[in-house]
């Protein structure tokens, strides 16, 4: 891939994502013309744009974002923004984490491909997340493919919630469900949510079972106390 491509936004010409994201109206799409390579990129708070990677694939490279200290994201997706990516392949050889989520993100007809590199594909610390439309998210090895984390600090004790919206989307890798130490058990258990269609496949981390909402969909759940 190259390592610079033009894309558009609403039919302006970027040079660079970064460019495009730093320009891009409320509701705006971001539309592919190529493959493309980009550094690291942010949705700083109360962004609301879309990535049309139109049939393409676009790679990550250094240096990758994230915040100071940190700087090891492909995507950082902060509280406060909407953003859909569709319609093609992300992937990374460089971020340690492919999207870091903290926003409601929508992956619709989007493979995100990990690498080796990619300890976490896609991690979910805030929001509501929703996959659908032959979404698929690939981890190397032993690395995660996504996770739902709760309570990392009191901003975003409001909760996680990652739907799986039908049975097109494919998951492989280890799915993480947990929370900080700070965070309270039962909160964590109300606010920090994984719904599939009923039915669905995929592994799910030891101690938790599946409950039926009764709508066609089930929720992760922590098996009862023997």
């Amino acid at each position: 891939m190259p390592s610079t491509s033009e894309v558009t936004v609403d039919g302006v010409v970027y040079p660079t994502l970064t460019e495009a994201l730093a320009n891009i109206p409320a509701g705006g799409t971001v539309t592919l013309t190529e493959d493309a390579a980009s550094v690291g990129c942010k949705a700083v708070s109360g962004s609301d744009f879309t990535i049309d990677l139109n049939g393409h694939g676009m790679l990550i490279e250094n240096p990758t974002t994230g915040s100071p200290g940190t700087e090891t994201l492909g995507f950082q997706l902060l509280k406060g923004s909407k953003v859909t990516f569709k319609n093609g392949v992300l992937t990374s050889e460089d971020a340690k984490i492919l999207i870091q989520n903290y926003c409601d993100l929508t992956l619709d007809n989007c493979k995100l491909i990990g690498t080796p590199t990619n300890l976490y594909v896609l991690s979910n610390n805030f929001g509501n997340v929703v996959l659908k439309n032959g979404t698929e998210i690939i981890a190397e090895g032993n690395n995660v493919a996504f996770d739902l984390y709760y309570g990392m600090s009191k901003v975003y004790d409001d909760g996680v919630t990652v739907t799986i919206a039908d049975d097109s989307v494919k998951i492989k890798g280890r799915i993480e469900y947990g929370k900080a130490d700070r965070a309270d058990a039962a909160l964590f258990a109300e606010r920090c949510k994984l719904i599939t269609p009923v039915g669905y496949s995929l592994e799910i981390p030891e101690g938790y079972e599946w409950e039926d909402n009764g709508d066609g969909t089930q929720i992760l759940k922590a098996k009862a106390a023997a």
